[in-house]
């Protein structure tokens, strides 16, 4: 029989205690721990998501009897399924979902990346009714790969806190629907002008509530040079990314510097 030292015993036993479990969703409401197959992911359990399930409101919200810890420092990996209800992940802090596929259907109104939440869509489709808000200065969205992002009405973007982002990669092949913008002046007030307070958004003159391409932001001077809008068959658009995209100046490289330390641990 081999035998093995007691230090390399005691090394085995500690890196089994740090390492991080899954739990899966089952199915039912995400917020309940009966809807996973080893409780709601937490700091201690990460979840995988690639059936159905609804969720009903804020994601520490007074749910089951389950405890505040719900969500809070941990990751989601959702590769199928359809999560139906409000997405708002008050009190979630330090939430990573990542999407790859699958579909998120919040149709009944706002989508909301609340207390530091962050999004990375990479495919599947995101489906908001109202608003889609970054409403935390440590979260945001970030899209790339084929993720689709749709509404059938307006589409709202609020970037609700200075530097709060919403990054699209170069590498996205998706696209933004709305069933009321139909111009590019249409989605011009709803990315740009629309984005942050009294209708000053995300505008040259204000620049902390952009959103970015790349690294590169974005605001009404550059934004017909990145995106191209396309109308829809039976009302609305959709906008999706100008193939290639510019090239941004070398002086805009330099003044982007601070701004990519900023998102660097994102």
């Amino acid at each position: 029989m081999k035998k093995i030292s007691l230090g390399a015993a005691l090394c085995s036993l500690t890196l089994s205690a740090s390492s991080s479990a899954v739990t899966t969703l089952t199915g039912g409401e995400i917020r309940t721990a009966g809807s996973w197959d080893n409780g709601v992911p937490d700091a201690t359990d990460d979840g995988t998501i690639s059936t159905n399930g609804t969720v009903g409101g804020n994601f520490n919200g007074n749910v089951g009897g389950t405890s505040e810890t719900r969500f809070v420092n941990t990751t989601v990996t959702q590769t199928a399924g359809t999560i139906t209800g409000i997405f708002n992940t008050a009190g979630a802090a330090g939430l990573v979902w990542n999407m790859s596929g699958g579909t998120i259907n919040n149709a009944a109104g706002n989508f909301n990346a609340n207390s530091g939440a962050i999004f990375n869509f990479t495919g599947g489709n995101l489906i908001f009714g109202d608003d889609l808000i970054v409403n935390n200065v440590s979260g945001g969205i970030s899209i790339g790969g084929t993720a689709t992002i749709s509404t059938a009405n307006d589409f709202d973007l609020r970037l609700n806190q200075d530097n709060a982002f919403l990054s699209i990669g170069l590498d996205w092949t998706g696209s933004f629907v709305s069933g009321n913008d139909v111009t590019e002046a249409d989605w011009i007030a709803e990315l740009v002008f629309g984005a942050g307070p009294a209708g000053s958004g995300g505008t040259a003159a204000n620049p902390l509530r952009q959103m970015d391409v790349a690294g590169t932001p974005i605001d009404e001077t550059n934004f017909a040079s990145f995106f191209t809008v396309t109308p829809g068959g039976g009302g609305g658009s959709s906008l999706t990314l100008t193939n290639p995209v510019p090239e941004p100046s070398s002086a805009l490289l330099l003044g982007l510097a601070s701004l990519g330390l900023l998102k660097r641990r994102r």
